[in-house]
C-alpha cells in the first residue's frame, strides 16, 4: 500500500509489484548457497529473495538499488539515552522513560535500574550489562558451552586492551555500532550476487552526522513515527506519506517461510561444520527450529545460518551460484 502511494509521487517510476509465489521466500536454498565473502553474512536468510529483487530491477535499467537500513538505528533513539540524559538533565528522565517505555516495552523498575548503573564500556565488556553500551550479547540455545566460554573470552580479551567507544555518549556510541553494521553487511553482500550494487543513504558520513547532531529526546515526539526524518523531508516527501504511523513488520514472511523450508533449516544442522567444531549442538538446534517457536528466540538463527554458509563456502573448491529462478527480460 505505501509503495503505492510513493510511487503515484513519483510519476515516472515502474512499480514492481510481486506475490509471494513470484518471488523466493527466506531460507529457500540456504543448504546449497556458497557465496564468496570475506566473512559471514547474517542475509543469507534472504538471500535468494535479494537476488532475484536485484535481477529483476536489473531487468528494468537500473544500476544502483538504494535500501532504508540504517533509519530506524539513527531516527529511533535507544533505552541508552536516558542514561546519557541522567548525567545533565536528571529532571527529564522520566518524562522520556514514558515515551520510552512505550517504544521498547519494559517494567518501571527495569528502566530505573538502567538509568540508575553506570558503567564504562571497559565494565560493559566485562559484564555485558543489562542496559549498557549497545545490545547485549546473548547465546542462543543451540551454542555450546565451549562456544559460551570462546565469546566470554572473547569479551576480557577486548576489555583488558581498555579501548574507546565509538563516542563518549551510551546512546550514540550505541547507534554508530549499528550503522557500522549495518554498512558492513551490505558491503559484504555487493561481494556475491549479480546485478545493481546496493546502496544505504542513511548510512553516509554526512547524514549519519546531521541525525546525530540532535538530541535524542528531542528527535522525540509522543504519537509520532521518526518526527526528526520527517522534518527533514518535509517539503520533499508528500506530507501523506510522512504521516505513516509505523513501519512494516516481517513475522509473517518469517513463519511462512520457516514452514515452508524447515526441511532446509535442518538440512544446515546435517553435517554442520559448526557442530564440528564443537560450536552448536545440532540436536538443540533442530528442536529450536519449529514454526511455534518466538520470533525472539529465533533472532540467531540467521547469525548461525551465516557462519554455516561461510564455512561451507571456504570447504568448496569455488561457490556456486545462488539457487534461485531466472528473471525473464522486462517486455
Amino acid at each position: 500500500m505505501w509503495a503505492e502511494r510513493g510511487r503515484e509521487a513519483l510519476r515516472s517510476a515502474t512499480h514492481l509489484h510481486l506475490t509471494g509465489e513470484e518471488s523466493p521466500e527466506w531460507f529457500t536454498g540456504v543448504v546449497g548457497l556458497r557465496l564468496a565473502s570475506e566473512e559471514p553474512c547474517a542475509w543469507v536468510r534472504d538471500f535468494a529473495e535479494q537476488a532475484d529483487l536485484l535481477r529483476r530491477v536489473a531487468a528494468h535499467g537500473s544500476w544502483l538499488h538504494l535500501g532504508g537500513g540504517g533509519g530506524d538505528e539513527l531516527f529511533t533513539p535507544f533505552p541508552s539515552c536516558l542514561q546519557d540524559l541522567a548525567g545533565v538533565q536528571p529532571w527529564r528522565v522520566w518524562g522520556g522513560s514514558r515515551h520510552q517505555r512505550h517504544q521498547w516495552p519494559a517494567g518501571r523498575l527495569s528502566v530505573a535500574r538502567g538509568v540508575l548503573r553506570r558503567t564504562s564500556y571497559r565494565r560493559w565488556l566485562l559484564d555485558a550489562a543489562e542496559l549498557g553500551w549497545q545490545p547485549e550479547p546473548r547465546a542462543p540455545c543451540w551454542a555450546t558451552a565451549e562456544a559460551v566460554a570462546l565469546m566470554r573470552e572473547a569479551l576480557r580479551s577486548a576489555a583488558a586492551d581498555d579501548p574507546e567507544p565509538l563516542a563518549p555518549q551510551r546512546s550514540v556510541h550505541c547507534t554508530l555500532q549499528q550503522v557500522r553494521e549495518g554498512g558492513n553487511t551490505v558491503r559484504v553482500m555487493n561481494q556475491t550476487p549479480a546485478g545493481p550494487r546496493v546502496a544505504l543513504p542513511y548510512t553516509d558520513d554526512a547524514v549519519v552526522t546531521a541525525a546525530l547532531s540532535v538530541r535524542p529526546l528531542e528527535a522525540v515526539r509522543p504519537g509520532a513515527f521518526k518526527p526528526l526524518l520527517g522534518a527533514a523531508l518535509t517539503g520533499i516527501v508528500p506530507a501523506h506519506i510522512l504521516r505513516r504511523p509505523s513501519k512494516g513488520m516481517y513475522d509473517a514472511d518469517f513463519y511462512r517461510a520457516l514452514r515452508r523450508h524447515r526441511g532446509q533449516l535442518l538440512g544446515l544442522a546435517e553435517g554442520s561444520l559448526l557442530a564440528r567444531a564443537g560450536l552448536i549442538d545440532a540436536e538443540r538446534l533442530r528442536g529450536a527450529v519449529h514454526f511455534h517457536a518466538e520470533a525472539d528466540a529465533l533472532d540467531p538463527l540467521p547469525y548461525t545460518m551465516g557462519c554455516e554458509v561461510w564455512l561451507r563456502s571456504l570447504e568448496g573448491d569455488r561457490p556456486a551460484s545462488a539457487p534461485y529462478p531466472p528473471v525473464l527480460p522486462a517486455p
